[in-house]
């Protein structure tokens, strides 16, 4: 038997929501009890591990998490999430191009709130103009490339817009290199030559490491938005990993559908999946509009730009039509009646549109659960129809801390009022996780933790007083840190429909996170330096467990 004590345990057991000592069997991995206190007979012949004013909870569940591209990013790409200017970006894609062996420069990370602008294929071609370079927005949602890559894929003045995608271009027509949406992405993606199966083990390898510094211990993983991923190669590298016992993080996959056909591809490559300890198959994922940022989310009234202007009558970009998504999702069910459907969307249309068809696919299908992702700034009635219909809600908070100046710029003012009201979500019974959707920003939780609790952006600025005044709207604020560790634990497990899982209560698995309580309450104390001091973010975990064996210790 073994006893870990700490000043306080979240439990996430509705019995027993907290404890200080929590026992284990060593051997089977299971809790054996959760207590506020031992006797001395419960303290002989056992190894007591004494985490002092530390934090225990269960581990971490990240229910919208792109494993394979985070590492695939990790691993073969140039990171530009810190760059500042047009000149960094440059200068990192040449420093990475000296050393890639890759044909192609690949990067991704790419902010034009933090650098000012998007940058263009004529300052692509400054970093290099005789070798292709791609690089994605942090968002996934738009990329820009050089004029190399626009050449190899035959993009002009006269190549038209593809079907739910944008080409940017200039004033007379010329492309200027961005590419908005997969549909336009993919006239690019298509022709970068593929990574193999072994280049997806040693990425997916190598990130898992990674997320269990953090304490990750689940993830959701939705694979790619179009020609980023090629999914039958996914599966063929987590079952293989799986297979050989080399997944130390549990996978819960998703496979992104496109259209109807692509939905009859992905039900094959469901078939292909090969459960064990550490893989299972969830559902399938649907991208019903685009970005925030790019403003190509689909929304009833058009998008604001500079927060007070109106974007012409841009109302965004519904990426399905409507009869053949509910053909789909009513042929996915058919095939998989007790998996989950999970749907992007970010504008407020998308979640309407996407409740009628949730609505209607219910009368046929009363037990499969739904889950709406992003859902920047729904209005009150469909938060309703939220609630009425057991839809699940899969949000982002630490977007505020990355993006949030270029989101509520977007927003303006009324939908600003809406934006990731967890504490609303809450009180009204539904069911909202909190996930990092990585790559697009960076997986740790504490940026959900604390943007969750306290709305902040990274610089003070008139962003960041809109997104956190109490005086404006109380009613974004002040959840409590145990409802922050709920929207990673309790209530992921909902997302990621498993109930076996979290809960740190006898005949349960010992799998917990060892927290650094004092870093934690530096963070809350202020939590705009704290998000921008890595020395703290990197420390805050002490331990993470899985199956009562530690899978990560922090080094002294």
């Amino acid at each position: 038997m073994k006893v870990v004590k700490a000043k306080t345990i979240y439990t996430m057991d509705p019995e027993k929501p907290y404890g200080k000592y929590l026992l284990f069997n060593e051997t089977t991995g299971n809790i054996e009890k959760v207590l506020d206190a031992l006797s001395n007979s419960e303290l002989s012949n056992v190894e007591v591990i004494d985490y002092g004013d530390y934090l225990i909870t269960p581990d971490i569940i990240d229910s919208h998490n792109h494993l394979l591209m985070t590492g695939l990013h990790y691993t073969f790409m140039v990171n530009l999430s810190d760059a500042h200017n047009i000149d960094d970006i440059i200068q990192k894609l040449r420093e990475f191009s000296g050393k890639a062996e890759f044909p192609w420069i690949l990067g991704y990370g790419l902010y034009e709130g933090r650098i000012g602008r998007l940058p263009t294929r004529w300052d692509l071609d400054k970093a290099a103009s005789d070798k292709p370079v791609f690089i994605m927005h942090t968002s996934g949602h738009y990329a820009v490339c050089n004029s190399k890559a626009l050449e190899i894929a035959g993009i002009t003045k006269s190549t038209q817009d593809p079907p739910g995608g944008l080409i940017g271009r200039e004033p007379d027509g010329t492309p200027n290199g961005i590419l908005y949406e997969p549909a336009a992405m993919d006239l690019v993606r298509r022709l970068i030559p593929p990574f193999t199966v072994n280049h997806y083990k040693e990425a997916i390898l190598k990130i898992q490491d990674e997320y269990l510094k953090t304490g990750i211990t689940t993830v959701k993983d939705p694979g790619g938005t179009g020609g980023d991923i090629d999914e039958e190669l996914r599966i063929r590298a987590l079952n293989e990993l799986s297979e050989n016992n080399m997944l130390k993080v549990l996978v819960k996959i998703c496979l992104p559908v496109f259209s109807y056909e692509d939905a009859k591809r992905k039900v094959a490559i469901a078939r292909m999946i090969r459960e064990g300890e550490k893989l299972t198959f969830l559902g399938f994922k649907i991208f019903m509009d685009g970005s925030g940022l790019a403003r190509t989310a689909w929304m009833r009234d058009p998008w604001n730009k500079n927060f007070t202007e109106i974007d012409d009558d841009n109302r965004g970009i519904p990426t399905w039509n409507l009869e053949e998504l509910r053909k789909t999702i009513d042929y996915l069910l058919s095939e998989f009646p007790n998996k989950m459907i999970c749907i992007h969307t970010i504008g407020d249309k998308a979640v309407e549109e996407a409740l009628n068809i949730i609505e209607n696919m219910k009368v046929k299908y009363p037990n499969v659960s739904f889950t709406l992702i992003h859902v920047y700034a729904p209005t009150s009635r469909d938060i309703e129809r939220i609630r009425e219909n057991g839809v699940m809600i899969e949000t982002q908070t630490g977007f505020m801390h990355f993006l949030g100046k270029l989101i509520i710029s977007n927003l303006g003012l009324i939908r600003t009022n809406r934006f990731m009201n967890i504490r609303n979500y809450l009180e009204q019974g539904i069911i909202v996780c909190n996930s990092s959707d990585s790559d697009v920003i960076n997986h740790n939780p504490i940026y959900g933790f604390i943007t969750s609790i306290y709305r902040t952006y990274y610089v003070n600025s008139i962003v960041n007083t809109l997104m956190n005044t109490h005086e404006m709207n109380p009613a974004l604020c002040d959840i409590s840190l145990y409802d922050a560790f709920k929207l990673y634990t309790l209530n992921a497990q909902r997302c990621v429909h498993d109930n076996s899982i979290v809960a740190l209560k006898p005949g349960n698995k010992a799998d917990f996170v060892v927290w650094d309580l004092n870093l934690l309450m530096r963070c809350f104390e202020d939590p705009i330096n704290c998000l921008s001091n890595d020395n703290i973010i990197k420390n805050l975990v002490i331990a993470t467990y899985i199956n009562g064996k530690i899978m990560h210790k922090r080094v002294a």
